[in-house]
């Protein structure tokens, strides 16, 4: 995952690493910075929100910050499609 998409990843205090097959995204590319930014705006938006969900359905803060990274791993490697989602 590159850059700021995984910093906000790993900002929830995530201790395991981002996987590097999202990472495949050019950095150099305008589009791929729009990508991000508009992932990062999404997370900064819906994560606390997603952990918070997700603790209430296992009631083990680990096991919601897992699932909460896992989540959030898929939608970014899908996010130049769930991006344009009205409410992704």
């Amino acid at each position: 995952m590159s850059g700021s998409a995984g910093s906000a990843i790993r900002s929830l205090g995530y201790q395991t690493s981002i996987p590097d097959r999202c990472s495949d995204r050019n950095v150099d590319d305008p589009g791929s910075r729009d990508l991000e930014a508009r992932f990062d705006t999404f997370f900064a938006t819906e994560g606390r929100m997603l952990v918070g969900m997700e603790y209430l359905l296992t009631g083990d803060l680990a096991e919601a910050l897992d699932l909460t990274q896992e989540t959030l791993v898929r939608v970014w490697e899908r996010w130049d499609r769930v991006s344009g989602y009205d409410k992704p």
